[in-house]
This record gives C-alpha cells, structure tokens and sequence, in this order.
C-alpha cells in the first residue's frame, strides 16, 4: 500500500502489477482536473470470478507526488479481489506505473519511481535478470513445480501466491495447508523461481481460477517479501534482487 498525492487528493492507494490503469473513487476521479469520461465501459473478471464493468475515464495529465503523468486511462472503484472490505482502497495500476522507471522494495518498505534512469545493478550489487512476457493479465514470468514450468502473473498486490486446482500436478508434490477457503479443503504445491543460478521457493495455495484466466497462477507476497523488484521505463527490463533460500 502507498500513499500519494493525486491532484488534490492525499490517496491511500494498492500498488498492482496486476492491475490496469488507476481505479479511483467516483467521488475522487470526478474533481481531478481535466478529467474525461470516455464513454466506454471497462468489464473484468476477478480471481474470485466477479464480473465487474466500471466507466472509463482520461486524464490528459495527472500530478502524482509531484510527477507528471501523461494520458492516464482509469476506472472507477468498484470491489475487486479474493477478500473483503480491506481491498476496496483505490488501484494504481501497471499501465500508469510503467510510465515511470521503478523498484518496487517490499523487504526494505520502499518504493523508487523516477523520469530518469534508476542504478539498479548500483543500489543491489545482487542484482539478475529476470525473463518476462506481457499478457493481457499483467507481467508474466516463469515459476517451475516438480519437473514442469508454468507461466505466472507477477502480482504485488496479492497476499498469497495461487495455482489452478486444475493443475496436473504430482500428489507427492501437495501438501494439506490452514489457509481459510471458506470450508473448502486447503492444499499447497511447493514451487520456486530461478534467479540466475539460485532460486526463491514459493508456496502456492490451489485454488479454481476463472475461464477466462489463461496463466497457471499467481505469484504474490512470498515472493516480493524476499526480492526487490526492478521494471524499465516502458517494460523494457526487469530485474530482481532476492534474498536466498
């Protein structure tokens, strides 16, 4: 969660590498200066399999902490996500952030958003590569479980990491796990990311995932609370800084 300054407004806001655009309060979005409704409405499929369709807006340019950002598409706020009334704070999405170079810290509580170039390789001499697609769910990376490799949305807003219970996976490889799923069974698959040559272990909860979602899962908090993450200006790069395992 971060807080920012948006035109006039002091917003407490989820920063999502799974999310689109910016997703504002109807009550905020319509005070900010040069606002634009575009006339179309944004329909979505959440992982708990909500269909939500939400009016577009347009800022032509919008002043974030002091930082100009240019043609910004939005939505209004409507509820989203696995959970309840903890996640209807408002949305800062992958399409605004990647106008800027970021890194995005979890285990030092910090996030860096800058015009110019960021050092990453400087501020964590640790720093690798990480190979990534752009889907239509967000950034994509791979994540291995057994001897099989899935491809999986990249997502700092999510408290916990998920794969589908559809998932052809070896019973050896699941383990009983407390997560509440609302009475249903609750079983994990152990699975992890490589980094360079060293890699970050991952629990992931089964769970059942919309149709329309086509990667095998989620990647959330276990892996952000380790690694620092590093995304180019325009999604050119991405890198990561991770503590081992």
């Amino acid at each position: 969660m971060v807080e920012m300054a948006i035109d006039k407004h002091h917003v407490k806001l989820y920063l999502d590498t799974g999310a689109r655009g910016l997703h504002l309060p109807k009550v905020i979005a319509d005070t900010i200066r040069g606002v634009n409704l575009t006339g179309r409405t944004v329909k979505s499929v959440d992982l708990a399999g909500k269909v939500r369709e939400d009016a577009e807006f347009m800022v032509p340019e919008l002043q974030m902490n002091g930082m100009v950002f240019r043609n910004v598409i939005g939505q209004y706020l409507s509820d989203w996500g696995v959970g309840k009334s903890e996640f209807q704070l408002p949305v800062i999405g992958l399409d605004v952030l990647q106008q800027k170079e970021l890194v995005i810290d979890f285990p030092r509580k910090r996030i860096l958003m800058s015009d110019a170039p960021i050092a990453f390789d400087t501020l964590y001499p640790s720093a690798q590569d990480l190979q990534f697609t752009r889907a239509e769910e967000g950034l994509v990376i791979s994540a291995h479980i057994g001897n099989k490799e899935w491809s999986f949305v990249l997502d700092c807003a999510a408290s916990i990491s998920l794969i589908k219970s559809s998932a052809s996976i070896d019973k050896d490889l699941i383990t009983p796990c407390a997560f509440d799923l609302s009475g249903e069974l609750c079983e994990a698959v152990s699975g992890h990311v490589y980094f360079g040559e060293k890699l970050i272990a991952l629990q992931m909860i089964r769970m059942p995932f919309p149709e329309q979602f086509k990667p095998m899962g989620v990647i959330g908090y276990d892996f952000f609370s380790r690694c620092a993450l590093y995304l180019s200006k325009d999604l050119d790069t991405m890198k990561i800084a991770c503590t081992e395992e």
